[in-house]
């Protein structure tokens, strides 16, 4: 059985990339938040996260701790869409996927924050356990989700779901 994970591929697994993208960090379109920041400012901010065990979280949390920086959420959410919602209202900035956030930066109700020096990038895989045996049919069917647009479509609907 194969599943999709966003971020890292967990230990005992095998994975295939998918597709890959990046977080952004958002906040509403008002001179309360900065468009660009400096790392040693994060602390000065309330962040608007997923929750720890997301795959979001760990990309983000991950090149945080690569730079030895780490912030502490004022608000974890299992939903993207209530991160953005807070977002607009103006509550911190949230952490979420730039496909998520396009239709509200492009409407303005919202703005894109940088850190210097940083990037948060992102994959998606397609996983399955190491002991797994794939069978010529499981083979096939991966290789069919991998080389179709599949992932263009998926993306394209979760920003039509969570407007």
């Amino acid at each position: 059985m194969a599943e999709i994970v966003r971020g890292v591929v967990p230990e005992g697994y095998l994975g295939k990339k998918a597709y890959s993208d990046r977080l952004a960090l958002v906040s509403k379109n008002d001179a309360a938040f900065p468009s660009s920041m400096k790392k040693k400012d994060l602390a000065s901010y309330s962040w608007l996260l997923r929750d720890s065990n997301s795959g979001t979280r760990l990309s983000f949390d991950n090149v945080l701790s690569i730079e030895g920086l780490r912030v502490s959420p004022t608000l974890e959410s299992t939903s993207n869409a209530s991160l953005l919602a807070f977002a607009e209202k103006g509550l911190g900035i949230a952490v979420i996927p730039v496909s998520l956030a396009k239709p509200s930066l492009s409407s303005k109700r919202i703005k894109e924050i940088t850190i210097e020096g940083l990037a948060f990038p992102r994959s998606v895989y397609l996983v399955y356990g190491k002991a797994a045996h794939l069978s010529e049919q499981h083979q096939k069917f991966l290789a069919y989700l991998l080389n179709n647009s599949l992932w263009k479509t998926i993306e394209e609907s979760a920003v039509k779901v969570f407007p």
